[in-house]
C-alpha cells in the first residue's frame, strides 16, 4: 500500500508540473506509467509475504456427527498445538517465538487454523508462509484427529466383527501449489488511488489558499 501510496502521489505530482512548466502530454504519460509500474512491481517483489492454504477432508461415522466439536477442542488444545509449535522439524513461527510467549504464538497460530463441517464431512485447513510446512502441519493434525477419534471408539471382543472408525481420510493435506493471499494488484491500486486522492485534497487546500495566476506571470510583464 505504501508503495502504491507514493506511486499516486508522484503522478499527481507530475502532472501539478506538467501544468505549470508546459510538459507535453506525451511525456508526462509516459513517466506516469513509468513510475506506475514500478509501484505495482514493488509492492509485488517486496511488500507482503505469500500465504498458502493447505487442507484436509474428513467423513465422520454415523452417530458421532455431535462429537467434531469435541475433537476439535482436544486437537487445538495448548497442549497439543505447542507440541506441534515446538516440534524441530516444522520451526513453525520461529521470528515470532524470539520476542513473544508461547501463549501468544498459539493465539495466532489457531488464527490460521480452520475447521468447517459440512454434515458428516469436515475439512481442517492451516495458512502459513512456508508451503511445505502448512502442509506438514495439516498432516500433523490430521494424526491428531485420528488418535483423538479412535479414543471415542468402545473396546470391542476378540471374537466381534471390528469396529469402523469414527474418522476416514477422504483427502490427505494438500501441497499449494499457489499462494492464497495477499492480492498484491489490488493492494498496489488501492495505494496509489490513496494517493491520487490524497495529492488532490492538498492542490484543491493550496489553490484555496493561494490561488495561481491561470496565465504565466511573463506575459504581466511584458
Amino acid at each position: 500500500v505504501l508503495a502504491g501510496f507514493v506511486v499516486g502521489v508522484t503522478v499527481a505530482s507530475i502532472w501539478r508540473m506538467s501544468r505549470r512548466t508546459g510538459f507535453i502530454a506525451r511525456r508526462f504519460s509516459m513517466a506516469a506509467v513509468t513510475f506506475g509500474i514500478a509501484g505495482l512491481a514493488a509492492v509485488i517483489a517486496f511488500m507482503v509475504p505469500n500465504r498458502y492454504l493447505s487442507a484436509a477432508t474428513f467423513r465422520v461415522s454415523e452417530g458421532n456427527v455431535g462429537q467434531v466439536g469435541d475433537l476439535t477442542d482436544e486437537v487445538f488444545s495448548r497442549t497439543s498445538l505447542s507440541t506441534i509449535v515446538n516440534d524441530p522439524r516444522l520451526r513453525l513461527y520461529k521470528d515470532q517465538l524470539k520476542t513473544m510467549p508461547l501463549e501468544d504464538v498459539i493465539q495466532m497460530m489457531k488464527q490460521h487454523l480452520a475447521v468447517r463441517q459440512y454434515g458428516r464431512f469436515f475439512t481442517v485447513s492451516f495458512e502459513y508462509p512456508d508451503r511445505y510446512d502448512a502442509q506438514q502441519t495439516v498432516s500433523q493434525i490430521v494424526g491428531r484427529f485420528l488418535d483423538a477419534g479412535r479414543a471415542l471408539q468402545p473396546t470391542a471382543a476378540v471374537s466381534a466383527p471390528p469396529i469402523p472408525e469414527v474418522l476416514d481420510i477422504l483427502d490427505t493435506a494438500s501441497l499449494p501449489k499457489s499462494p492464497t493471499k495477499p492480492n498484491r494488484y489490488l493492494i498496489a491500486w488501492a495505494g496509489c488511488v490513496s494517493g491520487l486522492i490524497l495529492a488532490g485534497l492538498i492542490a484543491m487546500v493550496r489553490r484555496r489558499w493561494k490561488p495561481e495566476p491561470d496565465f504565466p506571470v511573463d506575459a504581466i510583464q511584458e
